[in-house]
């Protein structure tokens, strides 16, 4: 049995936005151009209505939260294990506060 595609502008039309909105939804969701012109499947298509009716259609509301990844977690485990070095040591802690003011601040 052969899957339905589902285009974009059909996405669009039936939840009332524009092709734009969900083109917008799709590169957030990773979903690349290419196969986004081929056609969705029905539950990405699902799960495309579903973001644009819990956030009312509005532009720029709907994202999608990226979870951790392994480096995150190991970012963070690394500056509690400096902070916690740093209570015995303090130049320790003052390394570690260094290193999340300068270095990685767009990673917290």
């Amino acid at each position: 049995m052969a899957k339905t595609k589902i285009s974009i502008q059909d996405i669009a039309r039936e939840v009332g936005v524009s092709a734009n909105q969900v083109h917008k939804i799709l590169v957030e969701l990773g979903i690349s151009e290419a196969e986004a012109k081929r056609g969705l499947d029905e539950e990405t298509a699902q799960i495309i209505k579903e973001m644009v009716q819990e956030h009312g259609g509005e532009a720029g509301t709907i994202t999608v939260a990226p979870e951790p990844t392994v480096r995150d977690l190991a970012l963070v485990g690394f500056l509690a294990a400096l902070l916690a070095l740093g209570l015995r040591r303090p130049f320790l802690l003052v390394l570690a506060y260094a290193y999340v003011d300068i270095v990685a601040p767009q990673r917290l």
